[in-house]
């Protein structure tokens, strides 16, 4: 390859439409192919960033990722037994099993997190409700203490 074929961070975000730091970090986890690293500053194959497609993000990722270890596992079964139809019900009973753990998951956690707010919402109104009691002070007060 010529070096000319070669681009910076700069102008591979400005070509892909990406971050200077997300285009870094595709250059780490090696998913640009044939970036490499002189000293600190990356060169990224021009190709490599026209070619760049993501993959799948979030949930997506995660069910993908599901997916294929599961495909993977039944390809090492027999699977003689099964019909296909059986297969894919299974299937769609699994990853709704999976969903409704996941969503479960982030619930018990917004849920905490609304109570740690509403505790603390509590301890600023106790905080307010105190210092308006305070007795207020007169002005000859304040300037013989800030002497």
């Amino acid at each position: 390859m010529d070096i000319q074929e070669f681009i910076s961070v700069e102008e591979a975000a400005e070509l892909s439409g990406y971050g200077k730091w997300n285009i870094t970090l595709l250059c780490r986890q090696g998913k640009l192919d044939g970036a490499v690293k002189v000293g600190k500053v990356w060169l990224i194959p021009r190709k490599a960033i026209e070619d760049y497609k993501p993959g799948p993000q979030g949930f997506a990722a995660v069910w993908a990722h599901r997916r294929a270890a599961q495909n993977a596992e039944s390809a090492g079964h027999d699977n003689a037994n099964r019909s296909s139809s059986g297969q894919e019900s299974a299937q769609d009973d699994t990853d709704a099993q999976d969903i409704q753990r996941e969503l479960l998951k982030h619930i018990k956690i917004l849920l905490r997190k609304m109570d740690r707010l509403e505790k603390l919402g509590e301890k600023i109104i106790a905080a307010g409700a105190t210092k308006s009691n305070a007795q207020p002070r007169s002005p000859a007060e304040l300037s013989r203490n800030s002497r």
